[in-house]
């Protein structure tokens, strides 16, 4: 290359660096960790119990079916129906990519929500401090939950009162089941 295109040529790339500079280390770790957790979408492996909030036990309530469990590789759910079929208790055991907080993991149900039932629509959300919990309401193609969050590190486990929507809510179910959900602590 002859000395006066090497002169054009370390002139463009200089100029095209003024204008365009590459990204610094913070910037692509940032993306990197953005396309993790889209690729992802918060989803996880199964829980291992060693891994899981210690202490969330749910106690059905007395009469209740528990439906077969689902073990996939995103996550572990176990749900307990009631008499009438209308209402349901249940706990979703789930582990995310590295710790994200409850906002994240929030994302996350939403978006599995939706993947599952069509959309996920986020109704309500409140911070209990009491607890220690992120409370939401979701509504789906075919439920309404109402959702304790528990995150700690990168395990979570999402406790949930559901209903049909298809069907009327049955106000003595969803009150049982609920004071099922809120027994629920972490410790």
């Amino acid at each position: 290359m002859s000395l006066r295109l090497k002169a054009i040529h370390y002139r463009l790339s200089t100029s095209a660096r003024k204008e365009y500079p590459t990204a610094g280390p913070t910037i692509v770790a940032a993306c990197c960790a953005f396309v993790l957790m889209i690729s992802t979408g918060c989803q996880s492996r199964s829980l291992a119990p060693a891994t899981a909030p210690s202490g969330l036990y749910v106690t059905p309530p007395v009469d209740w079916v528990e439906e077969s469990a689902q073990v996939t590789a995103q996550s572990s759910t176990r749900v307990w129906v009631s008499p009438s079929g209308a209402t349901a208790l249940g706990e979703i055991r789930f582990t995310l990519p590295f710790p994200v907080g409850h906002e994240w993991a929030l994302w996350g149900f939403l978006q599995n929500m939706k993947k599952s039932e069509g959309r996920a629509d986020l109704i309500e959300k409140q911070w209990d401090s009491s607890m220690n919990v992120l409370r939401f309401v979701a509504e789906g193609g075919r439920y309404r939950v109402r959702t304790n969050l528990f995150v700690r590190d990168s395990a979570g486990v999402a406790i949930f009162a559901g209903t049909l929507i298809e069907r009327p809510v049955n106000d003595d179910e969803l009150s049982i089941a609920e004071q099922a959900r809120d027994a629920v602590q972490i410790q």
